[in-house]
């Protein structure tokens, strides 16, 4: 049985960062960068008649900051926080060449229930300028990013199970190609988490 996969190579992650656990009076403090490295081989975007290319990389920071404590004395990770994320890799071989999130979320915002999230998430998603250029070379119509605003709510059901409820807008909601039908999707989510 042959388990390789063509032009598969090695995917190689590292991440440093500083975590700050909330206590009473200090607030929760997380940052971290990293830098990803993969020796796979994937088809060049800038001219895919080109033999395959290997390299392909990626790197990111993000933060994310606890700015007020509901109950500091009794459980001290309640609150409100707020974050970012931004993501990169190289357009000539992905074709998503950057991704940025913006976050607010409150965790325990209600007495009654303690262990439950609420998040309002903007991302916005920048296709790669050469898959886009190519589209569009091609008579296409493309779009080069996307946008979306979500809205969550994560319920604490029992240890270990989670359910969770949000509305989510997106502006051009395709991936880089799309038709003159093409408008902004309004999605419902539903989710339920299970961990062991």
């Amino acid at each position: 049985m042959d388990w390789s996969t063509p032009h598969a190579g090695i995917l190689l992650i590292d991440e440093a960062g500083y975590k700050s656990k909330a206590a009473p009076g200090v607030l929760d403090t997380w940052l971290r960068a990293g830098v990803g490295f993969n020796t796979s081989r994937y088809t060049s975007l800038t001219d895919p008649k080109r033999r395959r290319e290997s390299g392909n990389n990626f790197h990111f920071i993000a933060a994310d900051r606890q700015f007020w404590q509901n109950d500091p004395d009794g459980t001290p990770f309640r609150g409100i926080y707020g974050g970012f994320s931004i993501m990169e890799a190289p357009p000539g071989l992905n074709r998503i060449s950057r991704y940025c999130e913006l976050r607010l979320y409150a965790r325990g915002a209600f007495d009654s229930r303690p262990s439950d999230l609420i998040a309002l998430v903007a991302s916005n998603t920048s296709w790669s300028k050469f898959a886009v250029d190519a589209a569009l070379t091609n008579g296409q119509l493309a779009h080069r990013e996307t946008t979306a605003i979500t809205a969550t709510y994560t319920a604490h059901l029992a240890p270990g199970v989670y359910a969770g409820v949000g509305l989510s807008y997106i502006h051009n909601p395709t991936r880089i190609t799309h038709t003159p039908q093409t408008k902004d999707a309004l999605n419902l989510l539903l989710s339920t988490l299970i961990f062991f």
